[in-house]
């Protein structure tokens, strides 16, 4: 049973972080290119304003988060637990409970809300990568996500989709080459001096 994390008990906790089980859903977050970006100092001032709703296991004097990082401005080295709402859940909640519980928050509250167009691409293959087989199956009743159907959510075309995709693997290509004729170069120069 979910319950309320007392004040008294929130001046007990010494450590803070994202449970093991949340930790691919968290970095997907972090992943994210969001409409509204973080850095905005008036945007900052407004979300400080109000309470964070966070998840969490309680291990003794530690909480273990498993969503409220998929809110704007969360900052979890700056979290006030005295001013946050804190959801606790049972420390014997099974691995597919967490990870749905963390990818259920970060894809319906913030994910197709607030993602910018141009990082469809980028958001696309972040999915496949992080977002584990069983969530992935019942989210989108498929192994991984296609990009109709990501553009069929995102009410965007799949060639917008794929261009961008395109896009990146071309620039991450030409990184890549530029980095291996600088080595030849760097290789080459160094036999000149020897």
């Amino acid at each position: 049973m979910v319950s309320l994390l007392q004040k008294k008990c929130a001046k007990k906790i010494n450590k803070l972080s994202i449970h093991p089980f949340a930790e691919r859903a968290y970095r997907f977050t972090n992943r994210t290119q969001y409409l509204f970006e973080p850095g905005l100092t008036v945007l900052e001032q407004i979300g400080s304003g109000s309470q964070q709703i966070l998840h969490a296991i309680q291990k003794s004097d530690s909480l273990q988060l498993i969503s409220g990082f998929e809110f704007a401005f969360f900052d979890i080295n700056n979290i006030q637990l005295d001013d946050s709402i804190v959801l606790v859940h049972p420390s014997s909640s099974s691995q597919a409970y967490i990870e749905c519980h963390s990818w259920n928050a970060v894809i319906l509250k913030s994910l197709f809300s607030s993602i910018r167009e141009d990082s469809l691409g980028a958001t696309f293959d972040s999915i496949n990568e992080l977002m584990p087989e069983n969530i992935m199956q019942e989210f989108f009743n498929a192994k991984r996500l296609s990009e109709e159907k990501l553009a069929t959510i995102t009410t965007k075309s799949r060639g917008c989709i794929a261009k961008q995709r395109a896009k990146k693997k071309r620039l991450k290509k030409s990184t890549i080459e530029q980095m291996d004729a600088e080595s030849v170069l760097t290789m080459v120069l160094e036999k000149l001096h020897e």
